[in-house]
């Protein structure tokens, strides 16, 4: 993996959260860029919501769906955002950026569509896409800083995709655990 030191031996852990921050899929690869992860992941999430609903439907719960997927502009490609699947606001670039190159994507069209990274740029730009984007921040990194810092997931301590696969795993579920616990409390 590519690091601002230079390369290492390690692993991308991507990471499916729901709003309340219970993770609903982690998977270990060796890709260095996110986008082809995408897809994976996103069948996760729907997955992990269908089985949650099982437990609802016993609980004689009303059944819940994935309503917007949030993810950051390193998984921003053509392909991720016109996959069948949920509705999604994938980041376009930087933040501080989204407005700017929305303004240069205006009324830019191809063969009389708009393009769809112009027009989630532009949706980005919206006052409701920047108020459901900054949920992404919330939701996700914390649980990424929760998972360093205090499952000590910086590091995997076993070799192998396989082993630290099952060690992301396990340091997901004590996550979510603790965190069901604490809430009922």
């Amino acid at each position: 993996m590519p690091t601002g030191k230079g390369w290492i031996q390690g692993y991308n852990t991507q990471l499916a959260v729901s709003d309340d921050q219970i993770i609903l899929a982690v998977h270990v690869t060796t890709a260095t860029v996110d986008v082809a992860q995408f897809e994976p992941m996103m069948a996760a999430a729907v997955k992990a919501a269908e089985t949650l609903n099982h437990g609802r439907a016993r609980a004689g719960s009303a059944p819940e769906t994935v309503g917007l997927l949030l993810a950051d502009a390193g998984y921003c490609s053509l392909h991720n955002l016109t996959v069948p699947g949920p509705d999604r606001l994938i980041g376009t670039g930087k933040r501080e950026r989204l407005e700017a190159a929305t303004r240069t994507a205006a009324g830019a069209e191809t063969g009389g569509l708009t393009h769809p990274i112009h027009a989630m740029a532009a949706r980005l730009a919206t006052p409701e896409g920047i108020a459901a984007y900054r949920r992404r921040g919330v939701t996700v990194e914390p649980v990424n800083a929760q998972l360093k810092d205090r499952h000590r997931l910086r590091q995997f301590s076993c070799r192998g995709k396989k082993a630290a696969q099952a060690e992301a795993e396990l340091a997901a579920a004590t996550a979510n655990l603790l965190k069901i616990w604490r809430c009922r409390s």
